[in-house]
């Protein structure tokens, strides 16, 4: 366990310079830090993503934040197998429990639920998740490797299993149970953005080409052909996202509708009913 309260300025100075430093250079594949690893029987700490304040926001200063610094100085890092609400009576710790669901996906503190949504709908195909790691086994190790197509390139990203937590529980989002996919994949996109509070607030069609590979097309609600489109895209399978309305109005709108303004759905399904 770390806590980066109780580090000291040099401390975090050189955690601070190792992050730089890495951040140009390669972190290594999975299998070449996880042979390293057990070669020294000593678990993975990512230097070019530490379990520091830096990792939780790049910048306490910056005036944008300064709603987030009094909660977020409480986090602790814990890793994976020694954070209680993962690690209870009901199961054994693991990537993945059965078959991947959206109804797996919990939210945390973190507000990246457009992240979140891309998840929700690529998870109806559990394979779309599962081909994003490297290696889908826990281990005690404490190191993860995921493919992110980040700028038109697969990239293999290692994280450790050090992870933001709040009175012994993920801070952030997790997956309902003991399983670690939702926590790894928020890490993994956080470490290629430079923290957690970069990846507040998006676009989730950003997300979807960075987890498929794929080219993404934005419809907006004042298209005229926007049902026929939403139509064609389900019939042929397609991923598909939606951004609730921004508006005091379409918030309220929304509201009566059961649905919550300023939020990201994924969409699984459309159909037409005549009245």
């Amino acid at each position: 366990m770390v806590d980066f309260k109780k580090l000291d300025m040099g401390e975090l100075g050189r955690h601070l310079f190792a992050k730089i430093l890495k951040a140009t250079a390669s972190d290594g594949t999975f299998q070449e830090i996880y042979e390293e690893c057990k070669a020294k029987n000593q678990p993975y700490e990512d230097e070019s993503f530490p379990p520091t304040e830096f990792s939780l926001i790049s910048d306490w200063e910056e005036p944008e934040v300064q709603d987030k610094v009094k909660l977020w100085r409480t986090f602790e890092w814990i890793r994976a197998t020694e954070i209680g609400s993962l690690n209870d009576d009901e199961g054994k710790l693991a990537v993945f429990f059965n078959e991947v669901s959206p109804k797996d996906i919990k939210q945390g503190l973190l507000g990246d639920c457009y992240f979140l949504s891309v998840l929700s709908v690529l998870s109806e195909v559990p394979s779309r998740i599962t081909k994003l790691f490297v290696h889908d086994k826990q281990n005690n190790l404490g190191v993860y490797g995921l493919r992110i197509c980040k700028n038109g390139e697969w990239k293999e990203v290692v994280v450790d299993d050090y992870i933001p937590c709040w009175k012994d529980d993920p801070a952030f989002s997790k997956a309902e149970g003991n399983e670690l996919w939702v926590i790894l994949l928020e890490k993994a996109w956080a470490k290629l953005h430079g923290s957690y509070e970069r990846i507040e607030a998006g676009f989730a069609e950003n997300v979807l080409r960075d987890l498929t590979g794929a080219p993404t097309e934005v419809i907006e609600t004042s298209d005229e052909t926007l049902w026929d489109r939403i139509q064609e895209a389900d019939s042929k399978n397609w991923i598909m996202a939606a951004s609730a309305g921004s508006t005091s109005a379409s918030v309220e709108a929304l509201e009566k509708l059961g649905l919550i303004g300023n939020h990201s759905y994924g969409l699984i399904g459309c159909v037409e009913i005549t009245d």
